[in-house]
C-alpha cells in the first residue's frame, strides 16, 4: 500500500446581485474543501462576500466590501527536520522498510511502534518506542498539526462629488484575522 493518498478538491460557490437606479449589491458564498496528500489531512474554507453602493443623492454615493473567511485545517506536513516524513522516508528510512506494515502496526495497536524499535525490558514488559523516527501513521493520527483561521477584511468609502471634474473620496480599511495553531 502507499502511504499518499489521492487528494480530492470541491469547490461550490452561489452568488446573488441586483441593482437599481440607486444601488449595486453583489452577496456571495464560497465552500472549498480538500483533503490532502498525507493520512489525515485537510483543509476546509468558507468565504462569504458583499459589495455594494449606494447613490445617496446626486453628489454622494457610498459603498463597501467586506470578506469573511473561515478557514480550518488539520494534518499540514511538518516543515524542518525531526517530525518531518519527507526527511524520514528520504534520508533515513531502510529501504526494506514496508509501510504496510508500519499501518498494520499502527492500526492494530494505537501505538507508535517503528521499524528501528529501542528493544529491551521496562518492568517486565517489551519496549518498542521508537529509536529514532515515529512510526510515519501515529505521526499522521496521533502527532498531527492544526490550525483554525478567521480573517475579515474590507473597506467602506464615500465619494462627494465637489464638481463634474472632481470628487472627494474617504476610504477605510480593515484587515484582521484570528487564529489558533495547536501541534502536538
Amino acid at each position: 500500500a502507499d502511504f499518499f493518498e489521492t487528494t480530492f478538491q470541491f469547490n461550490n460557490s452561489i452568488s446573488i446581485s441586483g441593482s437599481s437606479n440607486a444601488m449595486t449589491y453583489r452577496l456571495g458564498y464560497t465552500n472549498f474543501d480538500t483533503s490532502g496528500m498525507l493520512p489525515n489531512s485537510k483543509l476546509n474554507k468558507d468565504i462569504v462576500n458583499f459589495n455594494g453602493t449606494l447613490k445617496v443623492n446626486d453628489k454622494f454615493k457610498v459603498g463597501t466590501s467586506t470578506n469573511l473567511v473561515l478557514q480550518s485545517t488539520r494534518g499540514r506536513n511538518s516543515t524542518g527536520y525531526s517530525d518531518n516524513l519527507m526527511s524520514q522516508f528520504r534520508q533515513w528510512w531502510q529501504v526494506n522498510v514496508d509501510i504496510k506494515d508500519m499501518k498494520d502496526i499502527f492500526e492494530l495497536t494505537g501505538k507508535n511502534y517503528s521499524w528501528n524499535h529501542e528493544g529491551g525490558l521496562y518492568q517486565g514488559r517489551s519496549v518498542l518506542q521508537p529509536h529514532y523516527w515515529d512510526n510515519p501513521y501515529w505521526t499522521r493520527y496521533k502527532n498531527f498539526q492544526t490550525d483554525n483561521r478567521n480573517r475579515v477584511y474590507g473597506n467602506v468609502w464615500g465619494t462627494y462629488s465637489i464638481t463634474s471634474a472632481l470628487d472627494f473620496t474617504l476610504k477605510a480599511a480593515l484587515d484582521t484575522y484570528s487564529e489558533l495553531r495547536e501541534e502536538r
